[in-house]
């Protein structure tokens, strides 16, 4: 078994995304063994009002501008392994120009293997039009994900994310 540290880089934008990652790194924490917890990166423009990210010793704090460069830098310089974006935007220009940015920067990083967007808003498969909003943002990113020359990087479909996530007997 490997007892490792896992490195995550994780990416939070705004107010009501930060609720998720909240929970996403609270089920990374309990599901480590005590003594080998994960080693998260929270990337993110600001470090104000972050309060529980920057109380928690195994949380680091990187802040970027979400330019390809920046990302990349960030995700070498800690040895990333996966990019996990909980970014929300109903904005085309700034939602996929991040998403962009953040599958290039995990194309180009030397240590990380895995880009999962955010677009989990949904059953993606059997409705990749809804919710309707996400048409000009979520949909147009993830339309760009089948031409990538490295399309098993990308996690579009991210029902493991989910099912990961949901503990027995929650």
């Amino acid at each position: 078994m490997n007892t490792a540290p896992q490195k995550f880089a994780h990416q939070l934008e705004s107010s009501s995304s930060l609720s998720l990652s909240k929970y996403f790194i609270e089920e990374l924490m309990a599901a480590a063994q005590p003594s080998a917890p994960p080693k998260i990166v929270v990337m993110t423009r600001s470090t104000s009002s972050r309060p529980w990210f920057t109380s928690n010793p195994h949380i680091s704090i990187r802040v970027s501008d979400y330019t390809a460069s920046s990302i990349q830098a960030i995700l070498d310089g800690t040895n990333a392994t996966a990019l996990f974006s909980f970014l929300h935007s109903n904005d085309p220009r700034s939602y996929n120009t991040a998403q962009e940015a953040m599958l290039a920067a995990s194309r180009a990083s030397k240590s990380c293997r895995r880009f999962v967007p955010s677009d989990y808003g949904g059953d993606i498969d059997r409705f990749p039009g809804l919710p309707r909003f996400y048409e000009p943002t979520h949909r147009a990113f993830r339309e760009n994900i089948p031409a990538s020359r490295d399309r098993d990087r990308v996690d579009g479909r991210q029902p493991w994310v989910v099912h990961g996530l949901l503990r027995t007997g929650k």
